[in-house]
């Protein structure tokens, strides 16, 4: 076998491990296999982080209908989902506009999300003032986290594909804020928000919870339909610190099964070799 055949099914092996889910907190007599699984997950014991995946694009001068972002390489940096504080960005008010709460500092997890997106950051936003409206990159660099198995793959594609922004307008009081998906139609490079009689993302800050989080809720077809609720759970604050979600609810999730929980002990993030958001 070539050294690159080698590299790809060494990834492609350690993939194949981290998406694998095992309930470590079952008595019964483990297998080897989950035993294995579980010290990685748990303990970080034992793990096979893949390499960086290098992602090269560039255009011609003849391909007028790509935007820059078409034409930037970038890297999706694995890392262990115990490790998430070294690789993501942590909002804080110096990198962070200043109307935005001081609950959303800090990086948060997608408790309870059933999609293949688990962590978020505030950090780098772009704030307009005028339309009280925070624009975030889904696919940008250090701020939106993808479990690394197929379904998060495909994910990150098909968001960098579109060029998804959400655009979060906040109400007067900052307290709650519509998340407005904004995607890009490829090709002639036109932007546009979905339509909130279609689709409509909602979110309100649980002021009671001190560690900070926000519900999120969907609705479809002008809220004739409304999916479950998840929570943004604030797991890193502003200073770096780990809050009492971070053991409470994100490392408890590691393996837990239910169709509204896809964490796994590995996830990547998108890198930008600029290293700026916008």
């Amino acid at each position: 076998m070539t050294r690159p055949a080698a590299c790809a099914a060494l990834a492609f092996a350690t993939l194949a491990q981290a998406a694998e889910k095992y309930d470590c907190r079952s008595r019964e007599m483990w297998t080897p296999e989950k035993q294995q699984w579980c010290d990685c997950a748990l303990e970080m014991k034992g793990c096979e982080i893949p390499a960086d995946k290098y992602v090269e694009q560039s255009c011609s001068w003849w391909q007028w209908w790509k935007s820059a972002d078409d034409c930037e390489s970038y890297t999706l940096k694995y890392f262990h989902t115990l490790d998430a504080d070294n690789h993501m960005a942590i909002a804080t008010r110096e990198n962070t506009p200043a109307a935005i709460p001081d609950s959303l500092l800090g990086l948060h997890f997608m408790d309870g999300n059933p999609l293949h997106d688990e962590l978020v950051s505030f950090a780098n936003c772009k704030w307009v003032p005028e339309e009280r409206s925070c624009y975030m990159k889904t696919y940008g660099h250090r701020t939106w986290s993808f479990d690394a198995v197929r379904q998060g793959d495909f994910a990150y594609k098909l968001l960098r594909t579109f060029k998804f922004v959400y655009k979060f307008e906040f109400n007067e009081d900052m307290k709650s804020a519509r998340a407005i998906p904004v995607p890009t139609v490829p090709v002639v490079n036109v932007d546009f928000q979905v339509p909130s009689l279609a689709l409509e993302f909602f979110m309100y800050e649980n002021a009671e919870d001190a560690a900070g989080s926000w519900t999120r809720n969907t609705t479809y077809v002008a809220g004739a339909i409304q999916a479950p609720e998840y929570q943004f759970r604030r797991i890193v604050d502003e200073n770096g610190d780990k809050t009492a979600h971070w053991d409470g609810h994100y490392k408890a999730s590691i393996g837990e099964s239910g169709w509204q929980n896809t964490l796994g002990w590995l996830q990547f993030v998108a890198v930008d070799d600029d290293g700026k958001q916008w």
